[in-house]
């Protein structure tokens, strides 16, 4: 449990008494609203951290492209992995137009298009301060997007990665 709520309204002041006695017939969607500090220190080890996701035109590491970066920097005490605060205003995302074309599969998994990505570049410096400020970089199935991040920012290679594919036991 987070030291702070990551609702902007709580469900009692939305959902009323009465409804909770036909609680199969409804449920409350809600935006997450991520704070800017989710946890207090509790006098352990402060790191930074980088969570990253990578959109490529497709699932070769050796053919294919990344055709978009998004990057959330954020602390969490070493000790207990608490995330402490979210780095919002460093956050980044990018699009870049790649050499290769973009696959059928990928667009229908991303949404984007030749069309979408013309013209863009990601700018390496943003990238490379980005990294240079953190101690891990954690990635969903970070074995894949590792690699494609590393051969356009070789600064990503001196890191430590996370995976939250591998990394965790979803099933407990």
């Amino acid at each position: 449990m987070n030291d702070y709520s990551l609702f902007a309204i709580d469900e009692k002041h939305v959902v009323q008494p009465a409804a909770h006695e036909c609680e199969d017939d409804w449920r409350l969607l809600r935006r997450l609203a991520l704070p800017r500090r989710l946890n207090n220190p509790h006098g352990g080890t402060v790191k930074h951290a980088l969570v990253l996701d990578v959109e490529t035109t497709g699932l070769s590491h050796e053919a294919d492209e990344v055709i978009q970066l998004a990057m959330l920097p954020f602390t969490y005490e070493l000790n207990t992995g608490r995330i402490l605060e979210i780095d919002h205003d460093r956050g980044f995302e990018g699009l870049r137009e790649p050499g290769v074309p973009i696959s059928e599969e990928a667009n229908l998994v991303t949404g984007l298009t030749a069309e979408t990505v013309a013209g863009q570049t990601i700018n390496g410096a943003i990238v490379e301060a980005l990294v240079a400020d953190a101690d891990l970089v954690i990635a969903h199935n970070s074995s894949f997007d590792r690699v494609m991040v590393e051969k356009l920012w070789p600064c990503f290679a001196e890191k430590p990665w996370g995976c939250t594919l591998t990394s965790i036991d979803w099933l407990r």
